[in-house]
């Protein structure tokens, strides 16, 4: 990834780092329905604030890997914090720490039927509207915390 000092200054203001090196370095910008913070990059194109400091300070990252957070906080952006992973080692780590969560049709369906809205299960549940409406079509049946 080029290092454009204007993306980066930006990316610097809506970090929080005063905790110094060896603590978590929150993205204070936007954030995704799922907790993940995501940064403009020049053209346009939104990228998530830890991959974009990741690829910062150690160079780009082949798009068949993720970045992944050692400290689990999805808003971190210490580079010390984050290494290269791939999806499955991703969601052994997952469940390794016990942040796998089944989400089961039912449950969503008879919190529907107490008339919470899919924001509301949402909300409760920790995942997205989007995770809630496309377990209901049964269409995806985990939601991977």
């Amino acid at each position: 990834m080029r290092k454009n000092t204007n993306t980066f200054l930006n990316l610097l203001q809506k970090i929080d780092a005063e905790g110094g090196i060896n603590t978590c370095w929150p993205y204070t910008g936007y954030k995704t329905l799922n907790g993940y913070g995501h940064i403009r990059c020049g053209n346009r194109k939104t990228i998530k604030a830890h991959r974009w400091a990741y690829e910062y300070f150690y160079g780009k990252a082949p798009e068949r890997f993720q970045v992944l957070h050692l400290c689990d906080n999805r808003l971190c952006c210490n580079p010390t914090h984050l290494k290269l992973g791939t999806h499955a080692e991703n969601m052994k780590d997952m469940k390794d720490k016990g942040r796998k969560k089944s989400l089961c049709y039912e449950t969503i369906k008879e919190l529907r039927r107490q008339g919470l809205t899919h924001k509301a299960i949402a909300e409760q549940l920790n995942c997205s509207p989007h995770t809630v409406q496309q377990i209901l079509k049964n269409q995806i049946f985990t939601l991977l915390e």
